[in-house]
C-alpha cells in the first residue's frame, strides 16, 4: 500500500455502514488528514475538527465541502495527519498487549491477596 497512500493528499472513507475502518486506520497511520462517515468504528479512531473530519453518511453535500475544505487549507490538512498518526499510537500492538498484561497480572495479585 505504500505507493498508494504515499500519493494521497486526503484520505476519504465514504462509508454507510462498516464495524473498523482498517483502509482508515491504514490512511491515519501514513498521516495523512482523513475524512470519514459517522458510523460504526471511525468515531473509535477520529474525532471531528481534532485529528480528521466526521461527516454524516450519505449526505455528498457535506462530504463534498469537508473534501474541499481540507484540499484548501494545506495547514489544515498537516495538522489533521499529524494528530490521527499520534492517536494510532494509541492501538500500537505492544503497548495494547503491555495493557493486556498489566491487567492480567494486576487480577494475580488481587487473587493471591485472597
Amino acid at each position: 500500500p505504500e505507493r498508494y497512500y504515499s500519493s494521497l493528499g486526503v484520505f476519504v472513507l465514504p462509508s454507510l455502514w462498516g464495524p473498523f475502518g482498517l483502509a482508515l486506520l491504514e490512511a491515519i497511520t501514513w498521516g495523512k488528514p482523513c475524512i470519514a462517515t459517522e458510523v460504526g468504528g471511525m468515531r473509535e479512531f477520529l474525532q471531528n475538527e481534532v485529528n480528521g473530519l466526521l461527516v454524516p453518511s450519505n449526505d455528498p453535500i457535506v462530504m463534498a465541502h469537508a473534501i474541499l475544505k481540507v484540499i484548501n487549507d494545506p495547514v489544515l490538512a498537516r495538522r489533521l495527519g499529524y494528530e490521527a498518526r499520534q492517536t494510532v499510537q494509541e492501538f500500537h500492538i505492544k503497548k495494547t498487549v503491555d495493557q493486556i498484561q498489566a491487567l492480567y497480572d494486576e487480577q494475580i495479585q488481587i487473587n493471591l491477596r485472597k
